[in-house]
């Protein structure tokens, strides 16, 4: 008496075996690109809510309804974020973004909003 798999049997397997990738490799790689999109966008909170306490701390000034340039480096050079923040698109450390700017824009009500401005 042989033991073993038949032809026929590793065909139906691996046929099973590619049928159901097909439906779970797209399912995996969209949890991947929308991982990355949110570990992007928590990166860019972080650096507004630094630019916000930069704004406020250190006064600067903006009109309503106007905008003003801040500079990465300097929010990172008064100590309110961390240096060591890695860009999860690049995988560039924040201290190496220096030329960044952040638009600071405040609306007649008073409501700040950034605008991440990568060079």
């Amino acid at each position: 008496m042989k033991k073993g798999f038949t032809l026929i049997e590793l065909i139906a397997v691996f046929t099973l075996l590619g049928i159901l990738l097909l439906f779970v490799i797209p399912q995996i790689t969209s949890m991947l690109k929308k991982e990355n999109t949110n570990s992007y966008e928590d990166f860019k909170k972080n650096i507004y809510i630094a630019t916000e306490a930069y704004v406020v701390e250190e006064k600067v000034s903006i009109e309503n309804s106007t905008s003003t340039i801040v500079y990465l480096k300097d929010v990172i050079e008064k100590g309110y974020l961390k240096s060591t923040l890695v860009n999860p698109e690049t995988k560039e450390e924040i201290k190496n973004m220096t030329s960044a700017k952040i638009l600071v824009m405040k609306n007649s009500d008073g409501i700040l909003s950034f605008e991440l401005l990568e060079s």
